[in-house]
């Protein structure tokens, strides 16, 4: 046992689905796959507001004396960031407020970034239960317990309004109770683990992991998990089967029924450089029609609603790069728009249908994002939608011919991102969004919006022409990959089998 570590609620919550998540949490954190910051970001801002709105004490302390945490709680009545240690288990609790009816109890409260915790709700009462567990051996007795959210169907008008906003959701006193049956056993378990260093078989896994790609880093690769969009509780079933490669899943004769999974794991087998199906990639291409659009939109999508109109993780379009080619081969025409204020959707929209006319052929990637934001500006702004629903009529998605295999390089793995396929379809530009140094992908593009606003209006302006050079760069490479990789998929049809 490595000395004087304590037992966290992260770790007994990644025992409670698996023993080894538990074990690489405890033993090797560092591995674990970086946590999204985005998320990070937002449970801060979310905290900050809710403990203004509450008139919580924030303490970011640790109390392991039980006498300490009851002192403190007569004091300030709602407190913040207390770490509460019971023997060798620890936990943070994010509110702890003295119930309002019986003086002698508590209440806790867990806060989420989110605006449905349909999916998160097992995981946050055994989050709780654990809670509950520690404090009560502290002899500070817990009357009821919350999830404090985001309101899905709250728009902003105005100010923040603080208890419109949140959602205190009210856990059953029994779903806490089946999970609190359990810690006892579960900490018995935790402490042999421990003791022993060895771990039971691992269970069914949860592609949200943190340490799924540690876990399975001594299998050969490519192996079962590296099949696109496999299920990772079927993946891990084939491995307790010792099917772990792709030859084993021809000598058990496993064919998948997606195509794209089975075309890629053929291409491997067959040692192929790539897989076209001329007849439905040329289907494909007849779709497209000269001028062509090229289209790509950034988008923000912040906790706290950021301006009137807005609601809680909307997406909202604040950039976008358009690439224009008149006929097929021409040099490309390219127009752009940032936003130079933190509400500039209007001002988006009035110059996007500007710059595309009406009944041309526009191509996005991925066009389920472009086409839900412009179905969105079309209800939002009236007056101009009959234009917004005629250009979203007319996208064609360039991901279709990769998605449903059409066309498969090998160098794509299991993805159909379009940074991995530029780079396997397009070797001259496998560098180019490594070149820039703030913005790789478009969760950071997402990110960087309202810091970039911010910068702009605390008078940051060499650092603001800086980033927003590289936002412009960023959404211009989108939209520029789309040409390079639709004139290859043109070149395929004219080459030979491979």
């Amino acid at each position: 046992m490595i000395k004087n570590k304590l037992i966290t609620k992260k770790n007994y919550i990644n025992f409670t689905f698996c023993h080894r998540s538990f074990f690489y949490s405890f033993y090797h954190k560092k591995k674990a796959k970086n946590d999204d910051k985005k998320q990070i970001e937002d449970l801060k801002l979310i905290s900050k507001l809710i403990y203004k709105h509450l008139n919580v004490y924030n303490l970011n302390k640790i109390y392991k004396n039980k006498n300490t945490i009851k002192k403190v709680l007569r004091e300030f009545k709602t407190i913040a960031n207390i770490n509460v240690i019971y023997e060798n288990l620890s936990c943070q609790i994010d509110i702890l407020k003295n119930n309002n009816d019986d003086e002698d109890s508590c209440d806790v409260y867990k806060i989420k970034a989110c605006n449905s915790i349909t999916k998160y709700i097992d995981e946050c009462c055994t989050d709780l239960a654990f809670q509950k567990y520690i404090l009560t051996k502290n002899n500070i007795r817990i009357k009821n317990t919350y999830i404090i959210y985001l309101n899905p169907n709250y728009i902003r008008n105005g100010d923040i309004e603080p208890d419109k906003l949140f959602i205190f959701h009210k856990i059953d006193d029994n779903k806490i109770l089946e999970k609190s049956k359990y810690i006892k056993k579960n900490i018995e378990d935790i402490k042999e683990i421990i003791k022993n260093k060895k771990i039971k078989q691992r269970s069914d896994c949860k592609s949200d992991c943190a340490f799924f790609e540690y876990c399975h880093i001594n299998l050969p690769k490519p192996n079962v998990t590296d099949i696109n969009g496999i299920k990772k509780n079927y993946a891990h079933e084939l491995i307790k089967k010792n099917i772990v490669t792709f030859e084993d899943l021809k000598k058990n004769k496993i064919i998948f029924k997606n195509k794209r999974q089975q075309i890629q794991v053929n291409t491997y087998l067959k040692k192929r450089k790539n897989s076209v199906n001329k007849e439905l990639l040329k289907k494909f291409l007849c779709k497209i029609n000269y001028p062509l659009y090229y289209l790509d939109f950034e988008t923000m999508c912040e906790a706290i609603p950021p301006f009137d109109g807005t609601t809680t993780y909307e997406q909202i379009p604040f950039q976008y790069s358009l690439h224009i080619e008149k006929k097929k081969g021409s040099k490309l025409i390219h127009k752009k728009f940032i936003g130079s204020k933190i509400d500039c959707v209007e001002e988006l929209t009035k110059k996007l249908i500007k710059d595309i006319p009406k009944n041309v052929c526009i191509i996005s990637f991925h066009s389920l994002t472009e086409k839900n934001i412009i179905k969105k500006l079309a209800q939002k702004f009236p007056k101009m939608s009959e234009h917004l629903k005629n250009i979203e009529s007319n996208i064609i998605d360039l991901l279709e011919p990769f998605k449903k295999g059409y066309y498969y390089h090998s160098m794509q793995g299991n993805s159909n991102s379009i940074k991995t396929i530029l780079p396997a379809l397009c070797p001259k530009m496998k560098n180019s969004y490594k070149k820039l140094k703030n913005i790789h992908d478009g969760s950071e593009a997402l990110r960087m919006f309202p810091k970039l606003i911010n910068m702009l209006n605390n008078k940051n302006i060499k650092k603001y022409q800086k980033i927003r050079k590289e936002m412009l760069k960023y959404c211009y490479l989108d939209t520029l990959s789309m040409n390079k990789i639709l004139n290859v998929l043109y070149e395929s049809l004219k080459e030979n089998e491979l």
